[in-house]
């Protein structure tokens, strides 16, 4: 994440929850996914191509504001997934097709033989100070020897109890913003799979480790 782009503006679901993206990650084995109708969708008739990248913008930008970036890497054993949900839309391009955002997990299930599948997941979220700050002591200013001084901006911890599937995060408190990153993994449903409800678990998650500020900075 680049410290210098400020979190999302806007009233869209991500920019209302100052998400900045949500990436997950599927590796499944070939006897469990239908890769040669994958790649057929997408013009390959063989598996020479191992990986390839797509974006998926959504229906409803005013509300849904987020576009989704899709790519894939293909061995012999396994095919790896990455689905990335970033915030700010993109408009609408010349010879696009379904699958949109909205429709991609459901889309995705279909080759499938399972349901669900397990996903491993990351989150960034980034609070403008004038709202939130790091419900940690950040900067801490430390004197490291007698001629270095330095600021410990930043704390990483773990959460053994795997609250909604969150197993650690990183929380780091910049100039004008805090920034919460959350990993974990959890069992991906596809069909009922809610971009809306997901971020609403992510962000509540996320602000437990902030808290309100009422004073402008």
């Amino acid at each position: 994440m680049n410290p210098d782009i400020g979190p999302p503006q806007g009233n869209g679901l991500f920019a209302s929850s100052r998400c900045d993206r949500v990436d997950l990650r599927i590796r499944v084995t070939q006897d469990k996914f239908d890769v040669p109708r994958f790649l057929s969708f997408f013009g390959n008739d063989t598996e020479e191509t191992a990986t390839a990248f797509v974006t998926c913008r959504t229906l409803t930008p005013e509300l849904l504001d987020y576009h989704l970036h899709f790519h894939w890497s293909l061995s012999a054993a396994e095919i790896a997934l990455f689905i990335s949900l970033h915030a700010g839309v993109i408009d609408e391009r010349d010879g696009e097709r379904e699958p949109y955002a909205e429709q991609f997990m459901p889309w995705l299930g279909g080759f499938f033989i399972n349901e669900s599948a397990h996903s491993d997941l990351h989150a960034a979220f980034q609070y403008p100070l004038r709202e939130r700050a790091s419900r940690f002591l950040l900067p801490l200013k430390v004197q490291v020897s007698s001629d270095v001084d330095a600021e410990i901006d930043g704390v990483s911890m773990t959460f053994p109890t795997r609250v909604d599937g969150i197993n650690g995060a990183d929380v780091r408190q910049r100039m004008k913003s805090v920034v919460v990153d959350l990993v974990g993994d959890y069992r991906l449903a596809f069909e009922s799979f809610s971009v809306k409800e997901e971020i609403a678990r992510l962000s509540a998650f996320a602000m437990k480790l902030t808290e309100g500020r009422r004073e402008e900075v």
